[in-house]
């Protein structure tokens, strides 16, 4: 039995391959994809190899990172040195997605030195699209850059998929 996912931009854990799968039973294989953060449903042909011959069938897939950042990259040009006004600021929001099989990590977001960040609120759920994976929405205010010495500041996110 083997899986080909379609494209080297996605891998199948056969680590439970070979199985059995009786009528009524169901298998599930983890999917890791590379690429851009797409996180509504996406469908795929998989290939499997079997011992009753060759099967293709569309997947859906929900891609879930480990984290990501909302928006994914900002430019705080609208802050500047020496701004007085509290109205003045950019809201960013953290999610990190919980894989209910790995151990669950310290996760620490550093920012740079140059912001004044505001922790503002923490929401825990559950994924609407994978019911045994849960969530935490961490929203933080940036605002007041201490120093102007570049063009522009930038935080960027880099996305794992689980």
């Amino acid at each position: 039995f083997s899986v080909n996912a379609g494209c080297s931009c996605r891998h199948v854990d056969t680590s439970k391959l070979p199985v059995t799968i009786r009528p009524g039973e169901d298998l599930k294989l983890r999917v890791s994809m590379n690429g851009g953060p797409n996180f509504s449903a996406q469908r795929f042909i998989f290939s499997f190899e079997t011992d009753q011959g060759p099967l293709s069938s569309p997947v859906n897939l929900v891609a879930l990172p480990n984290h990501s950042i909302s928006p994914s990259s900002i430019s705080l040009a609208g802050l500047y040195e020496g701004i007085e006004e509290k109205d003045e600021f950019v809201e960013l929001m953290h999610r990190e997605i919980q894989d209910p099989t790995v151990d669950k990590e310290k996760t620490d977001l550093i920012f740079p030195t140059d912001f004044f960040v505001e922790l503002i609120s923490t929401r825990k759920g559950i994924v609407a699209e994978a019911p045994e994976y849960s969530y935490v929405d961490t929203t933080y205010r940036i605002s007041q850059i201490a120093d102007w010495d570049i063009d522009s500041f930038r935080i960027h996110s880099d996305v794992d998929f689980i």
